[in-house]
């Protein structure tokens, strides 16, 4: 009896020993991991090597430690560092999958290899999920409204099916049990929505809007083949190492002068690999993003800007793409790590833009990420102004006035448009030079981030072209000259475009989605013939090389001038 309570207070002795190493281990690498001096640097990689062997075993706990793993993998401090944190991943991983196979519930949308995610997405990505042929992909809810459900469904079914539709089957649940008996498994159900949404008629974005309207949400597992953030990876042959640190200040003409960023040339194996890796790393975060969604794999670009960032360009498939602008996403990798997504709206001369830093990697390279980017669509796009989404200043974003995120803007030379607003910006900067301690009241953060604000290249002469008027001018010529009918106004401009080429336009060409707006500022009439003719040419290649199409319309000084 006596042996049997000894080896029970050995046993129990041993396990507390055990997590407390567990918890040393996990503290010391969360302590360190961000620090770069000599001996923080071996507390980190004597923390990581440990934790391979005392592995925590607390949910929360490995959910810290694998954002803080990402982050490592993206800012090593050391070769080692980097090699011991990319073995604990793997670790976590299959701890993570051992975990959920006793308990589905476990790590529950924590957006971790091998754990459970639910949420909403559209209908191509839903379908982009089945077919990758996941472990688990099936329709876990639907909220939409009984009326709505039944009036899209229904125009589905077979003209008999619909002459004799019952009174009752007006409630979705007496709908359903009639026209879809015996399908009861959730992935079957799930496919079926989406395929009722594929066959109706109407564009992609008619459908994708249906579809939404079901409400749905879908339940996956985050298989390693969506190449979600713990593992998804873009190949690269070498890995930075930040032995001097993180670069925590960068100026824009600082970043520029490091020239063109090289382009990697892809195979379409290689660009399809990175369109997966978007998709993956923001279904791991719940996410969606259009020019991710509706990616055109064949215009995928890579380019390399030194010090271990990538950043892969993303072009929409020709349905999809704006008419006007040139809508192109990107995906900012750091050691091969997705690490920020976003994109760029071009037209001319400028661009608007937006970034997202994913959570793992905030209080990283904040300044460099936003540099590098416009070095990106500077040089490749021939940009000169750049503006900024109010919401990312703080717009109806309590997160963005509570960081002062306009501050971070305007340290990288971003200025209001708005004369009264820039005064306002200068002053507050001032106090907060001369007066100690001084910080920008909320309420003066609230009207600062109501300002338009853009950066310029030194030396821009180029006019920036507000986007509604253009808007404004197309809807008051078909409103003059067509009493508001757009169908007369589209004829009459492609009369004008045969009388001017002599050609005929096809009815698939992406310049009909132009040809009005052409008419209505007088492109036909003010334009030279051969201006004219160029300008046409370059929409019709749209569909397919977007990127070749903006640098041929900026070859043509004077389209640009109707917009003014």
């Amino acid at each position: 009896m006596a042996l049997g309570n000894s080896a029970g207070y050995v046993k129990l002795t041993m396990t507390n020993l055990s997590t407390q190493l567990e918890s040393d281990s996990f503290s010391t690498f969360i302590q360190n991991q961000r620090l770069f001096e000599k001996d923080a640097i071996q507390r980190t990689e004597k923390a990581l090597a440990n934790l391979l062997i005392h592995f925590p075993q607390i949910e929360k706990q490995i959910i810290q430690l694998h954002e803080a793993l990402l982050f490592s993998m993206a800012y090593p401090a050391s070769n080692k560092v980097y090699d011991l944190a990319n073995q604990v991943m793997q670790l976590l991983v299959q701890t993570v999958k051992n975990k959920v196979a006793k308990d589905e519930n476990a790590f529950y949308n924590s957006g971790i290899t091998g754990s459970l995610i639910c949420g909403q997405f559209g209908l191509l990505l839903n379908q982009y999920l089945l077919q990758e042929d996941l472990k688990t992909i099936e329709l876990s809810g639907v909220d939409g409204e009984n009326s709505d459900l039944v009036a899209k469904l229904t125009y589905t079914l077979s003209d008999v099916e619909q002459e004799l539709m019952p009174g009752d089957a007006g409630y979705f649940s007496k709908w359903q049990k009639r026209y879809l008996p015996g399908i009861k498994d959730s992935q079957k159900q799930l496919d079926y929505y989406i395929q009722a949404c594929m066959q109706m008629t109407g564009s992609i974005s008619y459908r994708e809007n249906l579809f939404a309207g079901f409400q749905l949400f879908t339940q996956f597992s985050l298989d390693e083949k969506l190449l979600g953030l713990s593992l998804g990876r873009l190949n690269q042959s070498s890995v930075y190492i930040h032995d001097k640190g993180i670069q925590k200040k960068s100026t824009l003409e600082e970043v520029w002068e490091l020239g063109k960023p090289k382009q990697i040339k892809l195979s379409l194996e290689q660009q399809a690999h990175l369109v997966r890796l978007a998709r993956g790393s923001m279904a791991s975060l719940m996410r969606e993003t259009d020019t991710f969604t509706y990616a055109q794999i064949p215009e995928t670009e890579l380019f390399d800007m030194g010090k271990g960032i990538s950043i892969a360009l993303f072009y929409m498939i020709p349905e999809q793409k704006f008419s006007l602008q040139s809508y192109v996403g990107y995906l900012l990798f750091k050691n091969g790590l997705p690490m920020a997504y976003g994109g760029c709206w071009l037209l001319g001369f400028q661009a608007a833009f937006g970034v997202n830093v994913l959570p793992p990697y905030r209080g990283g390279e904040s300044n460099l990420v936003i540099a590098q980017l416009i070095r990106l669509y500077r040089s490749r796009f021939q940009i000169q102004q750049f503006t900024v989404d109010t919401y990312q200043i703080g717009k109806g974003n309590s997160d963005g006035i509570k960081s002062g995120a306009f501050w971070f803007y305007y340290k990288l030379r971003f200025r209001p448009m708005n004369d009264k607003l820039a005064k306002l910006a200068e002053l507050e900067m001032e106090k907060m030079i001369t007066e100690k301690g001084y910080r920008t009241p909320a309420k003066t953060l609230v009207k600062l981030a109501d300002a338009d604000i853009y950066w310029q290249a030194e030396g821009n002469t180029k006019s920036f072209i507000p986007l509604l008027p253009i808007s404004d001018k197309i809807s008051n010529h078909v409103a003059k000259n067509f009493n508001g009918n757009r169908l007369l106004a589209l004829n009459s401009a492609q009369i004008k475009f045969k009388k001017f080429t002599k050609r005929k336009l096809g009815s698939d060409s992406f310049l009909n989605r132009l040809l009005v707006m052409l008419d209505a500022l007088g492109a036909f009439e003010k334009l030279s013939e051969k201006e004219l003719v160029q300008v046409l040419d370059a929409y019709q290649l749209k569909g397919e090389q977007e990127a070749k199409v903006h640098l041929l319309l900026l070859k043509v000084k004077s389209y640009w001038k109707l917009f003014v």
